[in-house]
């Protein structure tokens, strides 16, 4: 398991094995998820937030963006238990129009809901009912 030291940006080995497999988006009937082989890097990450936020002032220190959505929606690990692996951090989504919440509570749990055929903006929005 991954902790997050610093700027470290290694990828956890499920992320890694989920960008080489892939997500089948199957002509929009499928999951609109598209994963990263890699952690968007710091200064990717930083100026993302403060776009979305519209706070120049945020750092993205707190997060490893690891994929998108169709509308450019982002699914990122936040780091928000210190000490524990990064693996066990929620997963969050950050939406194009504003969504946002926790869809899962570690990246285990996201991966069952991807294999369950839901995208992260369809969890957001289930949430928001």
């Amino acid at each position: 398991m991954t902790e997050i030291h610093g700027d470290d940006r290694r990828f956890p080995p499920a992320l890694a094995d989920l960008a080489r497999v892939g997500v089948d988006y199957a002509d929009g009937e499928g999951i609109d998820f598209e994963p990263y082989d890699a952690f968007s890097s710091a200064e990717e990450t930083t100026h993302w937030l403060r776009q979305w936020t519209g706070n120049p002032e945020l750092d993205g220190d707190a997060y490893r963006f690891f994929g998108q959505d169709g509308t450019g929606g982002t699914a990122a690990l936040w780091y928000a238990r210190p000490g524990r692996p990064l693996a066990e951090q929620p997963v969050v989504f950050l939406g194009s129009e504003g969504e946002r919440g926790v869809i899962a509570g570690s990246l285990s749990d996201f991966l069952w809901v991807l294999a369950d055929g839901v995208g992260p903006l369809e969890v957001v929005q289930f949430g928001d009912t």
